[in-house]
Formats: C-alpha cells, sequence, structure tokens
C-alpha cells in the first residue's frame, strides 16, 4: 500500500504500538517478537518514532483524539523507563491526545521490580496488563513462562505499591494437563489478588508453535471440549460472583475498569497499529505491517511505509463483522442489524441468547457458541 489510508472521523481512536522484543518465547506464542539486542532496539526505536510521523495529520483525523494507547508485544519491557517515556511523548508531541487517555503496558512478572514499575508509571503508562497466565507451577513450566507463581503475586503487589490502580491480569485455561482444580486455585488466587480487570483465554494452539507441535504429536493430550468449557463457565461463576462484570467473552472488569482500548476493537471503531506486524482498521479496510523488525528498519529508512498487505471487506463481510463483534459485548448488539432474526427466538428459547430493549446479547453458555451464531444470525 503506497498511499496513506483515509481514517473514520472518530471521537476517540486508539493507537498499538508493538514492541517485537522477548528474553525468550513461551512455547505456545505465536505473536512476532525476536530476541533484543542494544544495537536492534535502538534502530527499532528510531524506526517506529519514524512510522509514528509518517500518520502525523492523517492519524487521528480532523476532529478526532487519541483516547488510548496500547504497547503490547512481545515484551515492551525489553525497552527501559526512559524508552517507554519517549515514546509516549513522541505520540503526544505528534497526535492530539486526551490528558486522560488510558495509556497500557504489557508486563511479564520476573521482568520488572517495584522501582521499574514505579519509573515506568512516571513515564506515562497508566495502566498494566500482566502476563500471570496461571499461579500453578507445573502449568507455567508447560507453557514456558519465565516467571514463577510466586513472582506472578508478587508482580501485582508490585504494581499497586508504585501507584498503579489499573491493573489487569491475563490467565489461560484449557491446557494440556491442567486439570478443574488447578484452574480455580488460579481463580481463587486472583480473586484474593484483586486486579482490576481479568481476561480469561481458551489455549489457542499452532503447530508452528513448540506446545503446538508436542500437542499435535500426542506427547501432550489437548484438552476436551466439555473440559475447557467447564472452566470457562466456572471462570464467569466465580468472577461475577466476585463483583466482576463480565463485559466480553474473555474478560472481567471491576466497575469503571474495563479496558478502553479493546473497546475499539469490538466496537468497529477505527484503530492504528505501529511497529513489525501490527495491524491497523479503518473505512472497512484491514492493513498490516511487515512482520520483521529487520526488514521494518529497513523500509522505514527507505521514507516508506512498511505496510505488508491489505484486505477490503465486502459487505457481507462488514455484517458478519459488526454481528461477531457485537456478540462478544454484553450490550450485544441491535435487532436491527440482524438478517436471520428467525433464529433469535430459539436460541432465546435454548438459554443462549436474552432480548431486551430492542438488543440481542448471548448468555455465558451463548458465549461458548459465539462464533456459530454469529454466522447463523448474518445469515
Amino acid at each position: 500500500m503506497e498511499s496513506y489510508p483515509e481514517f473514520d472521523t472518530v471521537s476517540m481512536a486508539g493507537l498499538y504500538v508493538h514492541v517485537p522484543f522477548c528474553r525468550k518465547k513461551c512455547r505456545y506464542c505465536d505473536f512476532y517478537s525476536v530476541h533484543a539486542s542494544d544495537d536492534m532496539v535502538g534502530l527499532y526505536l528510531n524506526a517506529l518514532f519514524h512510522e509514528v510521523y509518517f500518520y502525523k495529520g492523517i492519524y487521528p483525523p480532523t476532529g478526532s483524539s487519541i483516547g488510548t494507547i496500547y504497547i503490547g508485544g512481545g515484551t515492551p519491557t525489553t525497552l527501559n523507563p526512559a524508552q517507554i517515556g519517549s515514546l509516549i511523548r513522541h505520540v503526544k508531541t505528534h497526535y492530539p491526545v486526551v490528558s486522560d487517555a488510558e495509556v497500557t503496558m504489557e508486563v511479564n512478572p520476573g521482568s520488572v521490580t517495584a522501582d521499574l514499575l514505579m519509573q515506568y508509571r512516571a513515564s506515562g503508562v497508566n495502566r498494566l496488563s500482566v502476563g500471570i497466565q496461571s499461579f500453578d507451577p507445573d502449568v507455567l513450566r508447560c507453557l514456558g513462562r519465565i516467571h514463577t507463581a510466586d513472582e506472578a503475586e508478587c508482580v501485582i503487589l508490585s504494581a499497586l505499591q508504585a501507584g498503579f490502580d489499573d491493573v489487569g491480569i491475563d490467565l489461560i485455561y484449557g491446557i494440556p494437563n491442567q486439570s478443574a482444580v488447578s484452574w480455580d486455585a488460579t481463580l481463587s488466587k486472583a480473586l484474593l489478588l484483586n486486579p482490576s480487570h481479568i481476561s480469561a483465554y481458551a489455549l489457542s494452539w499452532s503447530q508452528a508453535t513448540p506446545l503446538g507441535r508436542d500437542i499435535a504429536s500426542g506427547r501432550y493430550p489437548q484438552p476436551d471440549e466439555k473440559t475447557v468449557s467447564d472452566m470457562y463457565l466456572s471462570a464467569h461463576e466465580r468472577l461475577t460472583k466476585g463483583g466482576y462484570e463480565h463485559y466480553e467473552i474473555s474478560n472481567f472488569a471491576r466497575p469503571g475498569h474495563r479496558c478502553r482500548h479493546n473497546e475499539t476493537y469490538w466496537t468497529g471503531e477505527p484503530y492504528l497499529g505501529v511497529g513489525p506486524s501490527a495491524h491497523s482498521y479503518t473505512k472497512n479496510r484491514r492493513f498490516w505491517n511487515i512482520p520483521d523488525v529487520r526488514r521494518y528498519i529497513n523500509v522505514l529508512s527507505q521514507n516508506r511505509l512498511p505496510v505488508a498487505g491489505q484486505e477490503d471487506l465486502n459487505t457481507g463481510q462488514r455484517i458478519l463483522e459488526q454481528i461477531a463483534l457485537g456478540l462478544r459485548r454484553q450490550e450485544g448488539i441491535a435487532l436491527s442489524c440482524i438478517v436471520g432474526r428467525d433464529c433469535v427466538p430459539p436460541l432465546v428459547d435454548a438459554g443462549l441468547a436474552i432480548v431486551q430493549e430492542g438488543k440481542v446479547s448471548l448468555t455465558a453458555n451463548g458465549f461458548l457458541l459465539a462464533d456459530e451464531i454469529a454466522l447463523r444470525l448474518a445469515s
């Protein structure tokens, strides 16, 4: 894509920044990341700042402001607090950013101290997303995580000590050899630590990863569908009883602590992604950057956009996406958006959906079948 994209005008826009570095690749992860060296980090930051500048005056469009900045990876803490602060200042220098913007950074236990977290807080980060995944040592070993269960607990306490009042954690279930008892213990520990936000994801594995290859070869058992469903429903029951709002299929929040950045994705708002492999969306078009940090740096050194490809959504795809994304959220979607409305009453009768105030939303059991239901309602 040689020309600049045209972005939709919205009141608040989102910016995603991909940091493509990790100390060690987790066994289940298929996001783009490489080992960091000081020289490579410096070259990457120069290229990243150049890409941010490229979109100055184009994103967000006139009349819009940046409301959320999400620094993900990889492992963003491979950048030190001074580098993160420089990045945030660079964005604020060239883009209109609201004064109360949500600035999230992903953090892995074992990679930060309380003092470092205080420095990241001072650099402009005001929300953390901590990759806990589990409090079970055996599960952490299976996933190839570099931290211990004690370090997972410690990082949350350190974040609170550092002054963060918006701390989210990620948990994974449906992992080979993970028992219901293990998952229940992880949920109990999460509730005890009381983060403001909890994301609970079923393991998604690919044969492109070491863990995926182990599952495909039979070295590790693939969790059966009922076990995974039971774990999901257990998370729904325990976390909602614990005072969390189940506001999206995989996300739970204390009142007032939804992830504003991720809601940009689920509500179909435009967003810009910068950095290697980052994805963007606007005006029914997706486009994505080169998934290679060296090529990314080289292309930007030639004053070219580092875009690798794009996809324009047709009418049917747009309708399906609107329905699928809407059904992920607690609020659901308007009945007027649904093509196959005859399918709605049977879903209600089966306890999979609720209709109220002109909207259709899914129950916890309905969330388990969200993709299938979306296809039915879009046809």
